[in-house]
């Protein structure tokens, strides 16, 4: 379900991504892509919100972080 969904993000063609835990459920492969896919759409101009209790392994040029703890 969660892979799909990010079919559906990559059909959509938006600037912005607002994404809420989008590496649950996914396996490593999954994280990977994921991983992949939020790389590709920076470096290609877009930007991406992301809401998450896990690490992503991102270019740490690409991360803005903020913790709310």
């Amino acid at each position: 379900r969660r892979r799909i969904g990010l079919a559906r993000l990559l059909l959509t063609r938006r600037k912005l991504w607002l994404l809420d835990e989008p590496a649950t459920a996914l396996d490593s492969a999954g994280i990977a892509l994921l991983t992949q896919l939020l790389t590709d759409h920076v470096q290609g101009g877009g930007c991406a919100v992301v809401a998450t209790h896990q690490a992503l392994d991102l270019p740490p040029t690409q991360v803005d972080a903020l913790s709310l703890s």
